[in-house]
């Protein structure tokens, strides 16, 4: 058989470089191996004379009898007739359609004037006020649109993710459908209420981000506070320091036309030594520890805490909690209610409660805010003044006991006629003595009568010395 010929190796440009030559050697590798890369030579040309420019931007235009990759052929920019029929054939159909929604809405439109007429004419009421409410209402969101929100944050926070439009799709859906119980959704508008104020607040995740924030509030009160002093003449002095040992917080005071000589004048110290002070007191009162540790300092926790909440929502108009007429003195008078108070525990005083189980999870409610005050509404204020005052209505009251002397007459007349009965009695019976003398009689000298005795008491005494 005749040997098979090799091909020789196509003709190697002069400019060819080394991405060129891997090229190469993609192309045919046995070839390529070993080949030597003969170099150009690039004539020396005079300073004055500048070298020709080549045309080397890219490899096929330097090696022109090798094959190339046929360039991508790009979609036409330009619509064919068919599409642009299709096109203007919806449009014309969007548009057909928006003018029968506008159609409506008119006819809608005068609907609702017409019938806000007749109600304004029902009732008595300007047709302006009455078409501001129902604008008013028309602009209100649905309670599912909220309850949509609240339960999309909650699992959101839940599944640590955003907000993905396919979860909002799937809780929609279960509302629609009552698939969600109402304990879930109440659940989930105190989550979403917390997160709404923690965004408000902005709170701060880093010491050094919370420094920034301090440094940046306290400028802006510094200014405040200098102009209050230009306007009115109110002297202040601001103290501001960290809670914890590893805040960034540095000690600050703010003296407004030379507030600080407080310290030195009547608290005898310098105003850098208050300010450490102020400090180290904050640092300490706000890491001591708060748990009660016995029965009797849960007892004042629990009392405590119930007794400031009540303050706090009524803003200071009762200060004393009272648990035996709680429906008439604290719902009824002020509508407010202690809510989430336990059902397996009596409502009665917390000094009553002897049981550390049953405080610790009062303790516990507290804290997470469980067990708190609220406000009542109006409704149910008035279903209890009205309970209540038919209870009042349906009560008997106690007839009044009768008086032990009663039918005897009372007055002078009264103490003349028991001085003679007590002198008519103590003629006919004798004497009655005491078996023991009164402390009062115990501590007084005894009486001259018993000191000195009479005669018939001497003979009787010679009388029995002489028997004897």
């Amino acid at each position: 058989m005749p040997a098979e010929q090799v091909q020789p190796p196509p003709p190697v440009s002069p400019t060819m470089t080394a991405s060129d030559s891997h090229q190469l050697s993609d192309l045919n590798p046995a070839q390529t191996e070993g080949l030597p890369i003969p170099q150009a030579e690039i004539p020396t040309l005079p300073p004055s004379i500048p070298p020709p420019l080549q045309d080397i931007t890219n490899w096929a235009s330097r090696n022109p009898t090798f094959p190339t990759q046929p360039l991508k052929q790009k979609a036409s920019r330009t619509t064919s007739t068919v599409g642009r029929a299709t096109k203007k054939a919806l449009r014309t159909q969007r548009k057909v359609k928006q003018d029968q929604i506008n159609e409506e809405l008119l006819d809608l439109k005068d609907e609702v004037a017409e019938r806000v007429a007749e109600i304004a004419e029902k009732h008595d009421v300007s047709e302006v006020k009455l078409r501001q409410a129902f604008d008013a209402t028309s602009r209100m969101k649905e309670k599912a649109a909220c309850n949509l929100d609240a339960l999309l944050s909650l699992r959101c926070s839940q599944q640590y993710v955003a907000k993905p439009l396919l979860l909002r799709i799937e809780l929609s859906k279960q509302l629609k459908a009552n698939l969600i119980s109402h304990e879930e959704i109440a659940k989930a508008w105190v989550h979403f209420k917390a997160a709404k104020k923690i965004q408000a607040v902005g709170l701060r995740s880093t010491a050094k981000s919370a420094r920034a924030d301090a440094e940046h509030t306290i400028r802006k009160v510094t200014t405040e506070l200098e102009n209050l002093n230009e306007r009115t003449g109110v002297r202040c002095l601001l103290l501001a320091s960290k809670t914890h040992v590893d805040d960034q917080f540095a000690p600050t005071m703010v003296e407004v036309n030379g507030s600080s000589s407080f310290f030195p004048d009547v608290l005898k110290i310098p105003a850098d030594q208050g300010l450490r002070q102020y400090q180290q007191h904050n640092c300490t009162v706000a890491n001591a520890p708060t748990a009660p540790s016995n029965v009797k300092e849960r007892q004042t926790f629990v009392a405590n805490k119930i007794r400031e909440g009540l303050i706090s929502i009524t803003n200071g108009a009762c200060t004393a909690m009272e648990y035996i007429a709680y429906d008439r003195d604290i719902r009824a008078k002020h509508g407010v209610k202690l809510q989430g108070w336990p059902t397996n525990t009596p409502f009665q005083s917390p000094s009553t409660f002897t049981n550390n189980v049953t405080l610790m999870n009062l303790i516990r409610l507290l804290d997470n805010n469980t067990l708190r005050w609220t406000a009542m509404p109006r409704d149910d204020v008035d279903e209890l003044l009205a309970k209540l005052a038919d209870e009042a209505s349906s009560v008997e009251k106690p007839k009044r006991k009768k008086r032990a002397d009663a039918g005897v007459s009372r007055g002078p007349s009264k103490k003349a006629k028991t001085s003679k009965n007590s002198s008519a009695s103590t003629a006919s019976t004798s004497t009655s003595t005491r078996a023991r003398p009164s402390k009062v009689a115990a501590q007084l000298p005894p009486s001259r009568e018993i000191v000195e005795s009479s005669d018939e008491e001497e003979a009787d005494e010679g009388q029995f010395q002489s028997s004897q």
